[in-house]
């Protein structure tokens, strides 16, 4: 089979683009015919994998979401593949991998944690609008074969929001690698690791992993962290994300001298 998979940005440190790593190498081994499309791409190339650049407009965030989604529609023209799946916001593939979640839900949420002020500026924001537009676009019936949630709780959200056959979500979790993540590599690492930070042997050592801090808890994290500022912790935040806010916050907090944020990590 001729497969398209459609990322705006694949990034070395991505969660979702190590999940796409193995499964295009995956169907590359199995026989198939592979090519990604995306505006960039960070780190080596596969061997195997056909890659096309998507242009993309830069500078606003409206019109990166609005290009990438047009030019990758006009991209996949005249290739005829079998199967197209999706990671981002676009609305010409077979299968959309909903891995950001359902983006209504989680304005819906955030509202909760914001001023009325704050509420307000970003009902005006075209970037929301324009989003809203797409996913409304994407779970439409017939502009689809097929959406994968990578948990119950999105499928939930797209099912009830948008009112689609639960029949047409299927939840499947992004895969673990057990002997990379196998707790034996405690041992065979946590010396040389707090060594490298500075860190002695009493503190517990908490890792935070992911970009978008918002969507993912952060600011959670720190909070508890002043709760329990009485206890020896360090918090080590390895992801892609503005960090001047939640240091602002733990320094109110008084434990900004047990956060780091180390930024993006090769594997």
């Amino acid at each position: 089979m001729k497969i398209a998979f459609i990322r705006k940005t694949y990034r070395f440190h991505g969660g979702a683009e190590q999940h796409l790593t193995q499964l295009m190498i995956d169907l590359q081994k199995a026989g198939h015919e592979v090519h990604l499309l995306a505006h960039q791409w960070t780190g080596g190339r596969l061997a195997g994998i056909t890659f096309h650049r998507v242009p993309m407009i830069g500078g606003l965030s409206f019109l990166k979401v609005l290009s990438f989604a047009w030019f990758a529609k006009r991209r996949l023209r005249g290739h005829q593949f079998d199967i197209v799946q999706s990671l981002d916001k676009t609305v010409s593939q077979d299968i959309y991998w909903a891995e950001d979640g359902c983006h209504r839900a989680w304005l819906a949420a955030r509202e909760n944690l914001l001023s009325p002020f704050k509420r307000w500026l970003v009902s005006l924001n075209p970037l929301h609008w324009l989003i809203l537009r797409i996913e409304s676009l994407i779970f439409k019936k017939g502009n689809y074969k097929k959406i994968v949630a990578i948990s119950k709780q999105v499928k939930e959200e797209v099912v009830s929001i948008y009112r689609i056959d639960r029949n047409d979500v299927a939840v499947i979790y992004n895969g673990v690698d057990l002997e990379r993540f196998h707790p034996k590599k405690r041992e065979q690492f946590r010396t040389a690791v707090r060594e490298r930070h500075q860190i002695g042997e009493s503190p517990f050592l908490l890792l935070f992993v992911g970009s978008g801090f918002e969507r993912k808890g952060l600011r959670c994290v720190i909070e508890a962290l002043g709760v329990l500022k009485e206890l020896e912790i360090v918090l080590l935040v390895l992801g892609r994300g503005a960090s001047a806010g939640y240091l602002r916050r733990a320094e109110e907090l008084g434990v900004a001298a047990s956060v780091r944020f180390l930024g993006p990590q090769p594997r």
